[in-house]
């Protein structure tokens, strides 16, 4: 938040109170010291948070990873649909032709929503790191001692060997079951 740029229009704290249900956030002070932040030390947690960043009129609240690192105009959006939330709302996935670089939301007529959850909002981020290229099983070294994972390490194996195991992991569940 870039205190700085905020006008106090309070629209993120509107938001947050009507739609998502939280209060953390707020007006804070009086007069030329009031501020909007957090009565807690908390960090603001939850599913819909994000979504005050759409809603600030000034910039005030940007998107860390979106600020400053390229120019909007730049970019192209694509229409589509949020495959991460059950109401398959309407969603524009900006890229500059080789990534993705932010979602937003995109008014639906039909559910009358403007908004989108952070899962949606966030979720592209997880194509960039610690993407899975092969499977890994954890091999426990002592199996009564789960507390401590030093001794615990990963073996590299094929995606045969991983439905295999699946498989027989599955057939030996459902006998037990029977």
């Amino acid at each position: 938040m870039i205190l700085t740029r905020c006008i106090h229009c309070t629209r993120c704290v509107r938001f947050l109170r009507e739609i998502a249900g939280d209060y953390s956030l707020g007006m804070l002070g009086r007069g030329q010291l009031s501020e909007i932040g957090l009565y807690s030390r908390n960090i603001l947690i939850n599913e819909l948070s994000s979504n005050i960043i759409d809603f600030c009129p000034v910039g005030a609240l940007t998107n860390k990873n979106f600020a400053l690192n390229y120019r909007s105009w730049d970019s192209h959006y694509i229409d589509s649909i949020d495959i991460m939330d059950t109401f398959l709302t309407s969603i524009r996935i900006y890229n500059d032709n080789l990534k993705i670089k932010r979602i937003l939301s995109n008014y639906n007529n039909n559910f009358d929503v403007y908004w989108i959850n952070d899962k949606s909002r966030y979720f592209f981020d997880s194509l960039k790191i610690q993407r899975l290229t092969f499977p890994l099983i954890l091999k426990k070294v002592n199996l009564l001692n789960t507390k401590t994972d030093s001794n615990n390490f990963f073996i590299a194996s094929s995606w045969k060997n991983i439905s295999n195991y699946l498989k027989d992991f599955i057939n030996i569940n459902l006998n037990l079951n029977l």
